[in-house]
């Protein structure tokens, strides 16, 4: 079974930010802990888009990550309800396994994705980033999880297997983790 996971990370120290979120946004969700300066959350209805009720209502840095582990994956990064860099790279498109990736970097700022890095990790350099963003063959891609990797970078956690379909399904069996927090 693939991986469909999709999840929001608010840059903040403070879990009630994205409960606050929440619930101006008026969307159900579960939000985790904070860890690395990041608070994690889904929301019911993304659907691997940006949700607009979220941004509408964001007052800070956002990552939006979507990993369709055999199919590709995406990380944006919106400042306040402004996307300010976006990379997605695409490994099954329209039934058709491609030998090659597809990278989507029109709206990339490397710059941006670098200085997020940076805040986390202190020895990467620009070009380990590129070596990342733009892997050479798809059996590169498969051996690494670029997808995973790049979160890690990041900083990032609480987004492997999460989704908001994942953890819905967990609490209606009473199998969610006690750190999150319900938002309905």
């Amino acid at each position: 079974m693939s991986e469909f996971s999709e999840s929001y990370h608010l840059r903040t120290k403070d879990a009630e930010d994205a409960v606050k979120l929440l619930k101006k946004s008026g969307l159900n969700g579960f939000i985790f802990k904070e860890e690395n300066g990041w608070v994690s959350f889904v929301v019911d209805g993304s659907e691997f888009k940006p949700n607009k009720k979220v941004l509408s209502e964001n007052e800070g840095i956002i990552v939006h990550y979507a990993n369709a582990e055999n199919y590709g994956f995406f990380i944006s990064i919106f400042n306040k309800n402004k996307l300010v860099s976006h990379y997605e790279l695409i490994l099954w498109d329209e039934e058709i396994y491609n030998d090659s990736p597809k990278i989507k970097d029109e709206e990339l700022d490397i710059d941006i994705m670098y200085q997020l890095i940076k805040q986390n990790i202190a020895e990467i350099t620009i070009g380990e980033l590129t070596s990342i963003l733009y892997p050479d063959n798809l059996e590169n891609i498969f051996d690494c999880n670029y997808a995973i990797r790049l979160a890690n970078l990041i900083g990032l956690t609480n987004y492997s297997w999460t989704s908001y379909h994942y953890l819905a399904n967990d609490f209606s069996k009473n199998k969610l983790r006690r750190e999150i927090k319900v938002i309905n």
